[in-house]
């Protein structure tokens, strides 16, 4: 039987990781090539400019209808490609990018949201970033959809030992059923920081609300000095 339970975990463990790199490859596409498209064509519409004063307002304002449709693309495609695969994840972190995403889920779910981060994080592994990225945003899922919600705290901590992220907040407690939305999304958690040698610690506060910890040992997510993450 455990050789059975260890094969299921390899098995999840590999689609998760081939998931993340079908986002990665899919979030290059479109930021290269409809991105490139989008641009284009703004910049063919520019080069009308000087003409649209001589031409009837009503083609005046199909351009102009044009250039904000334009630009309402734009928007999308790039909302698209960071949720596929966040750019700020490979440019300038882990915990810059998970700042990105509490502000907008708090934004879109009108709810006040907290970070304690640190300023400086170790230089992690593509696999272990995406990872941790990953487990977070699904425990910032579990804390947001529940009923009255007013707050989510982000908190991140590292030592010489361990790496860990917390997510928090208030409203009503999480269902404790196997196919509740929150229960599927814990499993896909623990198996994404099993997979890093790390646990996950879920806490229900007696007055209402979720905790959820993941902690991984630095030794398993940093980079070795002088390697390609």
């Amino acid at each position: 039987m455990p050789v059975q339970v260890d094969t299921t975990f390899e098995m999840i463990a590999h689609f998760q990781q081939l998931a993340e790199h079908e986002k990665a490859s899919l979030a290059r596409e479109l930021h290269d090539e409809l991105g490139g498209l989008l641009i284009g064509a703004v910049m063919d519409i520019a080069l009308l400019a000087p003409y649209l004063p001589t031409l009837p307002d009503g083609i005046q304002q199909r351009v102009g209808r044009v250039r904000q449709a334009l630009g309402s693309a734009i928007e999308l495609a790039r909302r698209i490609t960071e949720e596929l695969h966040p750019t700020l994840l490979d440019n300038v972190g882990l915990f810059a990018a998970l700042r990105w995403q509490l502000r907008n889920a708090c934004a879109r779910n009108k709810i006040r949201c907290i970070d304690n981060l640190p300023s400086v994080e170790p230089r992690l592994t593509t696999r272990a970033s995406i990872a941790l990225f990953r487990s977070a945003q699904e425990a910032l899922v579990i804390g947001l959809e529940r009923d009255a919600v007013t707050a989510i705290e982000l908190v991140g901590t590292i030592d010489e030992n361990a790496l860990s992220i917390r997510v928090s907040g208030d409203g009503a407690k999480l269902v404790d059923e196997p196919q509740n939305l929150g229960s599927l999304t814990l499993e896909s958690i623990r198996h994404r920081i099993r997979a890093l040698g790390g646990i996950v610690n879920v806490g229900h506060p007696a007055d209402g609300g979720i905790i959820v910890e993941v902690s991984t040992p630095i030794a398993k997510i940093t980079a070795a000095p002088g390697t390609h993450s």
